[in-house]
């Protein structure tokens, strides 16, 4: 059995590839903007669908767009308003957003993160790098970046070795749960003998027969 165990338990081994976008995280809103009446241009709003339409690819991604539902708010306050209302909600569910924004002759291109995730600040900057390059481009380009962790150094193999290796634990556990039933299985039969009394039936035979031998052989009546 503990060998079944061993077979069975993952080992520990280096982290495998992690593609950078939104997927891993499950369902997720993505909130962005183009700006206000005084913000908003052309070119932004180009960007913020161009920004949109790349989610469309990924399962359980929706995007917020807030131009499209009237919601006269900057993606800052729309995020702080949902925060407020369920902090946890707000930390599964809201990973990255995006503000576009026309600043007189300049654009103002703003792409946001929750700390609460590692990898969230290389999944936006992916991700508004993906708008920029689609929207000079189009959309049959698109940037895939990999998170590649490096092979565990010897210190680290040695660690996950001692505390997160229970080969030697999982063999020693099985054994010792063994041999407890094995033991223990020795003082049914000594429970039993005292229960039926069958030890003092011994103790009184052997006795009554002592006697009866040595009144046979010390008997003056024997020839």
């Amino acid at each position: 059995m503990a060998l079944t165990v061993i077979k069975v338990i993952p080992k520990p081994t280096n982290n495998p590839p992690l593609l950078l976008n939104l997927e891993p995280f499950g369902t997720n809103y993505v909130v962005s903007s183009s700006g206000n009446n005084t913000t908003s241009s052309l070119q932004t709003q180009k960007l913020a669908n161009v920004y949109n339409k790349q989610f469309g690819y990924e399962p359980g991604v929706k995007t917020v767009y807030l131009n499209n539902k009237s919601i006269d708010e900057s993606v800052g306050e729309y995020l702080i308003k949902e925060g407020e209302a369920s902090i946890g909600d707000y930390n599964n569910l809201y990973m990255i957003a995006a503000s576009f924004l026309q600043m007189n002759s300049s654009l103002n291109v703003t792409a946001l993160f929750n700390d609460q995730s590692y990898h969230t600040p290389a999944v936006t900057l992916n991700a508004m790098d993906n708008t920029l390059l689609q929207y000079y481009m189009n959309d049959s380009y698109m940037f895939n970046t990999i998170n590649y962790p490096l092979p565990a150094s010897i210190k680290d193999q040695i660690y996950d070795s001692l505390n997160l290796d229970f080969q030697g634990f999982t063999i020693a556990f099985n054994v010792l749960f063994g041999m407890a039933f094995l033991s223990s299985s020795f003082v049914v039969f000594l429970i039993g003998e005292r229960a039926v009394k069958a030890k003092h039936c011994q103790v009184s035979l052997i006795v009554h027969f002592s006697i009866a031998l040595f009144i046979h052989l010390y008997s003056p009546h024997r020839k």
